[in-house]
């Protein structure tokens, strides 16, 4: 059977499949892959900037992890209500587009030291009072 495979990776049709594979990524790169891919269509559109639904549907799935990790080992998945999530979700990911969009209208930026100092004081970031870097 070995056999018969090598025998017919040598073959005309599998050097000229190679070729082919060769020219497009010289050619394309690998973004060539992606024209068998259908783009990911927009959920939400703010500002001609799209919100994939991928996005929304990965924000979901975090925020429904974080509300069952909240609420114990014995709770039911089912006391959470899935489309109300969905548009909570959806209007957050809408509300921080706005945000942002407006923050780059307006040129806001955080200095580095300002950021540093931020992270360094933040309580999640330090263990027994003091900044911990892992």
């Amino acid at each position: 059977m070995l056999q018969k495979m090598r025998d017919g990776a040598q073959s005309f049709g599998a050097k000229l499949l190679v070729v082919v594979i060769c020219v497009v990524l010289a050619l394309f790169g690998f973004g060539a892959f992606n024209i068998f891919v259908s783009p990911d269509p927009a959920a939400a559109t703010v500002n001609r900037e799209d919100i994939p639904r991928s996005l929304v549907s990965n924000e979901v799935e975090r925020q429904r992890q974080t509300i069952m990790a909240q609420m114990g080992p014995d709770a039911d998945p089912g006391m959470i209500d899935s489309e109300f999530l969905r548009e909570a979700v959806l209007e957050r990911l809408i509300n921080r587009t706005l945000l942002l969009q407006a923050a780059d209208r307006l040129r806001l930026v955080a200095p580095d030291a300002q950021l540093d100092r931020y992270i360094v004081t933040t309580p999640e970031f330090q263990v027994d009072g003091a900044f911990d870097a892992n």
